[in-house]
């Protein structure tokens, strides 16, 4: 079995930037408690960074792609349930264009 490490660390890397992302509400929140130290502006920090995360990850996933090692496609399907909770091993990848297969980077016949 072929391994391709750069399909495991550009997923790890686009995982990263999401739980970035998703952690924009808290810091909002937890800023303008401190500056203003008010409920409603905690309030609106939370849903104003809430609004940053949907057009975060939006962005994320527009413009870093996960692309196949093989053909270099970027149709390429990720799948989690064979994962672990907690893990992101045992990553399963499909690309549609030439219907490899890989699991935690490895290339699967």
């Amino acid at each position: 079995m072929s391994y391709y490490p750069a399909l495991k660390k550009a997923e790890t890397f686009r995982l990263a930037l999401v739980l970035l992302s998703i952690l924009l509400p808290l810091i909002g929140a937890v800023l303008a408690g401190y500056v203003f130290n008010d409920i409603w502006f905690v309030t609106a920090g939370f849903i104003l960074g809430g609004f940053c995360t949907y057009f975060c990850v939006k962005l994320i996933n527009k413009y870093i792609k996960v692309y196949c090692p093989i053909c270099g496609s970027d149709d390429i399907r990720e799948n989690y349930a064979n994962s672990p909770r907690g893990t992101n091993s045992d990553v399963e990848h499909n690309c549609s264009s030439c219907n490899s297969k890989f699991i935690d980077g490895q290339l699967v016949v």
